[in-house]
């Protein structure tokens, strides 16, 4: 058995080295990856700006976004060159998907606001930020989907033409991003988003 096909067979977990969660993500389920800027030892991210607006979160590559990739040899180049590097993976189209970025207590807020409203939304794959946020991960649903910051307090949107920073990644707060129990890419499935979440982000 190749070395390829153990990467693709191994359990996803949130101890996972970056480089075989990059590739797990790119050829167990198609997600185009891209190495990001991460948190040094001095507490600040390694691109090396004091005043960096996005510390740890934007890429390392000349291209950015337009650099991701699903290419094995490439991606173990990337981390060859840059081991601790974060892990974006692209949303929309691209990879299948996009994100409701839920941002800590305000962003649970409009969160409950909203479902009391239109309805729960339906259990999903998830993953928990380092800022202690929620990323939840819904099915692409063969439309553009816009990125959406400040959709509604603590809510923001990312889909096409946008990426996530991916667990095992690291955060400025000093936590990493990590996928919650039982709802991990391996242990659940990408859920359809009601038709009202799509609405509000697809409105003007």
């Amino acid at each position: 058995m190749s070395d390829n096909s153990i990467i693709s067979q191994a359990k996803l977990n949130n101890d996972t080295s970056m480089v075989d969660a990059a590739l797990t993500y790119a050829q167990r389920w198609g997600w185009p990856v891209l190495p990001l800027h991460s948190i040094g030892l001095a507490g600040s991210c390694t691109c090396g700006r004091a005043d960096c607006g996005s510390p740890g979160k934007h890429p390392r590559t000349p291209r950015g976004l337009k650099d991701a990739t699903r290419d094995v040899i490439t991606i173990r180049n990337w981390w060859r060159a840059f081991p601790n590097a974060n892990i974006g993976i692209t949303t929309g189209a691209a990879s299948g998907f996009f994100v409701l970025d839920v941002d800590g207590e305000e962003g649970e807020k409009s969160l409950a606001e909203l479902e009391a409203k239109h309805g729960g939304l339906p259990e999903t794959v998830t993953s928990i930020t380092g800022g202690g946020g929620r990323h939840l991960f819904f099915r692409w649903p063969g439309r553009a989907i816009p990125n959406k910051v400040g959709l509604l307090p603590g809510l923001d949107a990312r889909g096409d033409g946008g990426y996530i920073v991916a667990p095992p990644s690291n955060h400025i707060s000093g936590e990493r991003y990590a996928w919650r129990v039982f709802l991990s890419p391996d242990e659940a499935t990408l859920a359809v988003a009601p038709l009202w979440l799509l609405d509000l982000l697809c409105s003007d």
